[in-house]
């Protein structure tokens, strides 16, 4: 049932509230954890454009109450609630984000290296990772919980399949499980009522 308190929205117009946000901050301070939300706003607007582009009209909530602590966001598709977390998954090697944007503001790097072949190899295997990180953190309700992984690495021939293949399992710990990438979504596990897609959906926005 609907719940209709919250102030459910349009994929599209939470997107833009998040982009609006962080392009008044400064690039350095976007990780710090009081910008937790815009962040949220920003992955939970990406992932419901391509949900309703590509499976059903639906609507975002980014929670922002003690309420529901393990969800991030709220997915509403014909009048059903669906709770879903965040995470990043990037090089492991990469220190926090908050202190790798204070070190750029520093100017003590300049560039990241760019090795896609990289991200193509060891991509599933980041994500995995990621996954098993919240199944040992054992939350009491997993099965009720979606899990959205934002790659946030160079993945241009990142290959489905292999996500697939080498998270499934895991994934299996979730309601669903969803991977974010900067253009494209895509799903790992679902159930029927909610949807899937079977490979890298475009998203449409920068």
């Amino acid at each position: 049932m609907r719940i209709w308190n919250r102030n459910i929205a349009d994929p599209v117009a939470v997107y833009q509230q998040a982009v609006e946000g962080m392009n008044a901050i400064d690039q350095a301070d976007i990780w710090q954890s009081k910008h937790r939300l815009l962040r949220e706003k920003w992955c939970a607007g990406k992932f419901g454009i391509g949900y309703q582009h590509f499976i059903k009209p639906c609507g975002i909530w980014v929670n922002d109450s003690n309420e529901r602590v393990d969800a991030d966001f709220f997915l509403y598709v014909d009048d059903r609630e669906y709770a879903f977390q965040t995470t990043e998954a990037r090089e492991p090697e990469w220190p926090p984000r908050h202190a790798e944007f204070k070190a750029f503001a520093r100017g003590e790097w300049r560039t990241r290296p760019y090795d896609p072949e990289r991200g193509r190899l060891d991509g599933p295997k980041w994500i995995r990772d990621k996954i098993e990180n919240k199944v040992n953190q054992l939350y009491s309700n997993t099965k009720s919980l979606s899990f959205l992984v934002y790659a946030n690495f160079p993945s241009v021939d990142l290959e489905y399949e292999k996500i697939v293949e080498t998270n499934f399992e895991i994934s299996s710990e979730f309601y669903s499980v969803w991977i974010l990438t900067h253009a494209h979504l895509c799903t790992v596990s679902s159930v029927a009522e909610l949807g899937a897609l079977r490979g890298w959906a475009p998203l449409g926005v920068e």
